[in-house]
């Protein structure tokens, strides 16, 4: 099992990334990197709520037949869509975003369908976590 510089394997990140994002079966993280501040950057800045860096994780679905998002019915492909990015809620002060590039199915029952992304409203630039959290402030 690989594991980074610090002993940490790539299993317990997976596990934990899917777990704080409540992925769906159907969904993989596919790479998770973690680009960090300059320390010296880090230590002039006398902010509560400070930046440390940055987390980008991609997500794509697994292969295979997906699932029609009305009935549930696995479906083959139809095509992909290009990449986007949402704003997710920052992971130990490390500001987060997810990436993903939708794919649609063709199901027998309701013809072509976006598989079903819940961790965002369509349109959107932010997840849902994200978009909740924001309510909650206000």
């Amino acid at each position: 099992m690989p594991r980074d510089e610090r002993g940490v394997s790539a299993e317990r990140v997976d596990r934990f990334l899917r777990m704080t994002l409540e992925l769906p079966e159907y969904w993989s993280i596919v790479d998770a990197t973690l680009t960090s501040r300059d320390a010296e950057v880090l230590a002039r800045d006398t902010r509560l709520t400070r930046e440390r860096g940055q987390v980008d994780i991609t997500l794509a679905p697994i292969e295979g037949k997906l699932p029609c998002p009305e009935c549930g019915a696995a479906s083959p492909r139809y095509d992909q869509r290009p990449e986007q990015t949402w704003e997710h809620l920052p992971l130990f002060d490390f500001k987060t975003y997810l990436h993903a590039k939708p794919v649609r199915v063709r199901c027998p029952e309701h013809g072509v369908r976006t598989v079903a992304m819940p961790w965002v409203r369509p349109d959107s630039g932010f997840t849902l976590e994200y978009e909740f959290r924001v309510l909650d402030m206000v």
